[in-house]
């Protein structure tokens, strides 16, 4: 993967432009635990793995709305733009991508688009202080929905949702939906209608 990623930037400098290009190197979600290169979709042209990635201390893998599934690294790299090794650890989400590219390249994303993500370029740049945001997941059989520090992932009806409070137990290790019925049954309303709008 370095050896892929130096191959890009010294074709960027090869054409003199990396002065002007950002690179954004990030994952869709988090590693998973197993791959066995299935041959209805490989062919058999692959071995398989008995893991492709290391979360921890974070709880859960890819597929899954716990944090070692959904929270990923994300590195940026601009010379005269980005100051080396400056970190963030302000929640942002992959879809606040394209209105900062928008917002970069002096197009600011049309209101047609109806774009969910925010412009974050200010956010990385240490210019301006994270704003209270809803941030809402979904898999074909759970959702999760982030209120500050907050998090509920929901299942089947039959399942009980969890509460997990991010600041005090980032590894999601207390479910602590039981000390908060008001909180679930608020944050669940707003996850109802983030679904509602997701259709």
């Amino acid at each position: 993967m370095d050896a892929a990623v130096g191959r890009i930037v010294k074709a960027l400098e090869a054409e003199g432009k990396r002065a002007n290009t950002l690179i954004v190197f990030t994952s869709d979600n988090g590693g998973q635990r197993k791959w066995d290169a299935p041959k209805d979709q490989y062919d058999g042209r692959y071995e398989p793995h008995t893991t492709l990635g290391n979360n921890l201390p974070l709880r859960g893998w890819k597929t899954e709305l716990y944090e070692g599934g959904i929270r990923v690294p994300c590195c940026v790299n601009w010379p005269g733009h980005v100051p080396a090794g400056k970190t963030t650890n302000s929640p942002t989400c992959i879809i606040d991508w394209m209105p900062t590219f928008c917002e970069l390249a002096g197009a600011p994303a049309e209101s047609a688009l109806r774009l969910s993500g925010k412009d974050i370029w200010p956010l990385i740049l240490g210019k301006s202080q994270p704003e209270p945001r809803t941030f809402y997941w979904r898999t074909p059989s759970r959702s999760a929905l982030r209120q500050g520090d907050w998090k509920l992932i929901t299942g089947k009806a039959d399942s009980p949702a969890e509460l997990y409070d991010l600041a005090s137990d980032p590894f999601e290790k207390s479910d602590v939906a039981a000390k908060h019925p008001d909180r679930v049954a608020e944050m669940a309303d707003a996850l109802r209608e983030e679904r509602r709008r997701d259709q």
